[in-house]
């Protein structure tokens, strides 16, 4: 049986709708943990214990679990710094790929990314990232319209995440982490995730 395009975006738009709830939902419950830390970490308080002396704040202390190790996975310095897809994310644009052109080779899920920052504007922190405990990154929340990018000799197709400004949000973070007094390096930049070019090899994909 066929599919319509028009009922197969529907369904990738059903698809990619529900997981942004679902990462609208987590970033409410990091908030509210993070805020139940907060308090505990007031202390001081002799009228209620047991919070009678400081806690430490998140991170600090504690077993190391899924949620602790997901961050240094997710976000990794290799010349450019970029966030890894999760399972979810990838498996939304990797059904993105059926709205691509003939001319358009599509790339391998295993290399889909999202560049957070262009070597170029990190290379005099280098040595700073590769030792760097990044801080937890906003979720990828993918749009559901593939678009095209051209650059001389190049032309590859991405989808934008919906979450622009968050995601500069964490860029200025990191940038003021590293001392930079510019935290806003590339304001033009779209954040999106390449889902092919006119190789099929990632490095052929626009910058």
């Amino acid at each position: 049986m066929k599919i319509k395009k028009a009922r197969l975006r529907e369904i990738v738009h059903g698809v990619i709708s529900e997981a942004a709830k679902e990462g609208h939902i987590q970033k409410i419950y990091r908030r509210s943990f993070a805020d139940m830390i907060n308090k505990a970490s007031s202390g001081g308080n002799k009228n209620t214990p047991p919070f009678t002396k400081k806690a430490p704040k998140p991170g600090k202390s504690g077993p190391v679990t899924e949620q602790n190790t997901l961050t240094k996975s997710q976000v990794k310095y290799s010349g450019i710094l970029k966030l890894s897809l999760d399972t979810m994310v990838k498996s939304e644009a990797e059904a993105l790929q059926i709205f691509l052109p003939q001319e358009a080779v599509r790339l391998s899920p295993d290399s889909f990314h999202l560049t957070l920052l262009h070597q170029g504007i990190l290379k005099p922190f280098a040595a700073q990232l590769k030792d760097m405990d990044y801080p937890s990154p906003p979720p990828i929340i993918l749009d559901d319209v593939v678009f095209k990018r051209t650059s001389p000799g190049k032309k590859s197709w991405a989808v934008r995440v919906v979450n622009q400004n968050e995601m500069r949000e964490y860029v200025k973070h990191i940038m003021d982490l590293l001392g930079s007094q510019n935290t806003n390096p590339e304001p033009e930049r779209v954040f999106h995730v390449s889902l092919a070019n006119l190789t099929g090899e990632p490095k052929d994909s626009v910058k």
